[in-house]
């Protein structure tokens, strides 16, 4: 064997130095090392918990990329890329946020490499601190404007009613308000999302969802319930005529009326429930002026008088004005020619005023500030309705329609009656009646 590697030994050896330099040529003249510098390797971070658990947040400050240079063959040089290598900083291993910190950068071998230089060994951090923080979430309802003719908004609710955002101060000092957005157009009734999504909001109201996408960011939810009754409108009026105790007021003083500072008012509420209400009607008991000596005032709440699930669109109180006067009197003569008969049957029946001179006197009531004492007894007439009555005497309460147009706060208070007497002219007989009639004015034949 030994006389095998012998022969030709210096054949062998010319062929193995040949051998070595073409090896050299190729591979320092056709495929020689290059230098490439590689500077978008991301760093990541691992541990992070070590940090969040501490309440803080953390970035690198400066370029978040890595950078290594390397030495590889020119055949090798367009494929080794930044996704070669992997760069770490393990975040249980820093000791001082504040120092630099290292940046572990490992290679995976793909490619023969002569050389690697590391130019990003550390890098510095800038940390934030991580607080709660929560927002009240309101409602935004759109499409108002497109809800159908003769509705309008009503209640809204929103469930939850706030929601706790865990996030870097910075994040915290960006955001001014949170919130659901909800459509009604076209609604007639009530509009529900269950699961709207929580917006948050800047100072000039610009949406800030996309850039709070961060895990350090949580959330305790990101979904809320909202809705709102869309109510239908309807017109009623308010119904004061129960008053009470108008004729117990105290003595020397009347009832003169009633104001309010409306009498009609819109209604909101399911179809079915407006549709229950043709008006709202005061009760007695809240319109009472027995025993009064002054006017009443009073502040009555609409809604307390509507059925449920009806609402007032607006103001729900009313205010009332029970007006109470002191009464006044005023002593007048009436001449009695000026006396105005109604019914007279003048070709059957004599008819005489008893105990009446040519001047009655007579007393009208009014209340203070009616401008009682300007009132003469020529401005009105007294009336006596004698219509179908028989011969007799009778008690006929006096007529005074023509004192009530001048103001119907003016009453007779005397004479109550007039004495009215009347006979059957000479050859004038009576007609058979079917039924007895009485007296105008409830008097009866004396």
């Amino acid at each position: 064997m030994k006389k095998n590697i012998l022969t030709n030994l210096h054949l062998k050896i010319a062929a193995l130095v040949l051998a070595l330099f073409l090896w050299v040529y190729v591979a320092n003249v056709v495929d020689p090392w290059q230098s490439k510098t590689i500077s978008n390797i991301p760093i990541t971070f691992i541990n992070t918990e070590v940090l969040t658990e501490n309440s803080k947040t953390f970035s690198i400050a400066g370029s978040s990329n890595a950078s290594v240079t390397v030495k590889v063959r020119s055949a090798n040089y367009s494929k080794i890329t930044a996704s070669n290598f992997t760069a770490v900083i393990d975040c249980s291993k820093i000791n001082d946020l504040n120092g630099a910190v290292k940046v572990e950068i490992t290679y995976d071998n793909e490619f023969l490499l002569d050389e690697i230089r590391y130019n990003t060994d550390t890098v510095r951090l800038s940390t934030e601190d991580i607080k709660p923080y929560t927002y009240q979430l309101q409602a935004t309802i759109t499409g108002e404007d497109r809800i159908m003719e003769g509705y309008k908004l009503g209640d809204k609710t929103v469930d939850p009613g706030s929601v706790t955002i865990t996030a870097p101060v910075s994040v915290l000092n960006d955001i001014y308000s949170a919130g659901v957005v909800l459509d009604v157009s076209g609604a007639s009734g009530t509009v529900t999302d269950e699961n709207a999504e929580i917006l948050f909001y800047d100072r000039i109201g610009s949406v800030l969802n996309a850039r709070m996408n961060q895990d350090t960011i949580s959330y305790s939810t990101k979904t809320a319930s909202v809705s709102v009754r869309v109510l239908k409108l309807d017109q009623v009026t308010v119904d004061f005529s129960q008053v009470s105790g108008i004729n117990q007021v105290a003595d020397g003083y009347r009832y003169v009326g009633l104001e309010s500072t409306m009498d009609t008012v819109e209604l909101m509420g399911t179809p079915e429930a407006v549709g229950q209400v043709e008006r709202i009607v005061i009760p007695a008991s809240e319109l009472d002026v027995t025993g009064a000596n002054a006017t009443v005032e009073k502040e009555i709440r609409l809604s307390g008088y509507l059925p449920e699930g009806v609402v007032i669109s607006g103001k729900d109180t009313v205010h009332v004005t029970l007006k109470i006067a002191k009464i006044e009197s005023k002593s007048l003569m009436y001449t009695a020619s000026r006396l105005q008969w109604i019914g007279r049957d003048d070709n059957r029946y004599e008819y005489e005023l008893k105990d009446v001179s040519a001047v009655i006197p007579i007393v009208i009531s009014g209340y203070v500030n009616s401008n009682l004492s300007a009132l003469s007894a020529e401005d009105f007439d007294l009336t006596v309705d004698v219509s179908g009555l028989k011969a007799g005497e009778y008690e006929l309460v006096p007529g005074t329609a023509s004192l009530q147009k001048i103001s119907p706060d003016y009453a007779l208070v005397s004479p109550s009656t007039f004495r009215v007497a009347i006979r059957l002219k000479e050859g004038q007989t009576e007609e058979a009646e079917s039924e007895t009639k009485e007296a105008p004015g409830g008097g009866e034949n004396g």
